[in-house]
């Protein structure tokens, strides 16, 4: 399994639930040509793959909950005051953010359609 994409509490939750079905593991660290992962025995997958989804679908329904319970309280339902919140503790981040979906925006649809307003306006011979 991927350790990479998960948050510090879900792996934390995980490395407990596997210590407690007294499934013995190993890991290994993410690094430039790896991905960091928790390794099982192959006798062992089967209840650890079960562990998994059990862990995973709780912890979503967990983070699920405490998202929406921020967006009513902190935000108040407001995309606007959402994005402000970010804005603020994060202007870089947002700024970079901005500046990547401004440039994607451009390569995949406005620099194409371009080449199609060009061929448009230009007279038949």
């Amino acid at each position: 399994m991927d350790i990479g994409r998960l948050a510090e509490d879900q792996y934390d939750e995980l490395v407990v639930l596997l210590n407690k079905a007294g499934i013995r593991y190993h890991e290994t660290q993410t690094h430039l040509f790896s991905f960091g992962a928790i390794w099982v025995q192959d006798e062992d997958f089967t209840r650890a793959t079960q562990i998994l989804k059990t862990e995973s679908k709780a912890y979503a329904a967990r983070a699920r909950e405490e998202w929406e319970r921020e967006w009513r309280t902190e935000y108040r339902g407001s995309f606007t005051r959402w994005f402000i919140h970010r804005l603020w503790y994060s202007p870089s981040g947002m700024l970079a953010r901005l500046i990547l979906l401004g440039l994607a925006l451009w390569f995949f649809v406005l620099w194409p359609l371009s080449f199609v307003w060009k061929g448009l306006s230009q007279p038949v011979q």
